[in-house]
């Protein structure tokens, strides 16, 4: 069982650098951004998350995802993300209801 934890501990390890890379060369990858948020807030590390998930939310502000990832990161830190734009309204608006609830509920 604990070479279980540590062989999944290492799997992701190596997918972190990868996403590193990945944003490293491209900047402009939401999902590389995303990604990473996410190995952040499994780290506890909230500072971090919200950090990157900013970024993901800079590279593509339409996309939902990178929004819910910061409201998760902020609501971690105890402040409210707010949407920045009736974009961002817009978008909220045409996920799917269960996409959509989880959404609202960090809003």
């Amino acid at each position: 069982m604990f070479e279980d934890v540590t062989h999944n501990i290492s799997q992701n390890l190596e997918a972190r650098k990868l996403y590193e890379q990945v944003v490293s060369s491209h900047p402009s990858s939401a999902e590389a951004h995303l990604r990473l948020a996410e190995f952040a807030q499994e780290a506890d590390d909230a500072q971090e998350a919200y950090r990157i998930a900013l970024q993901a939310v800079k590279v593509a502000p339409r996309d939902a995802a990178a929004h819910l990832s910061l409201g998760h990161a902020s609501s971690k830190l105890g402040r409210p993300h707010h949407p920045t734009s009736f974009a961002d309204l817009q978008t909220c608006g045409n996920l799917s209801q269960d996409k959509r609830t989880g959404l609202f509920d960090v809003y």
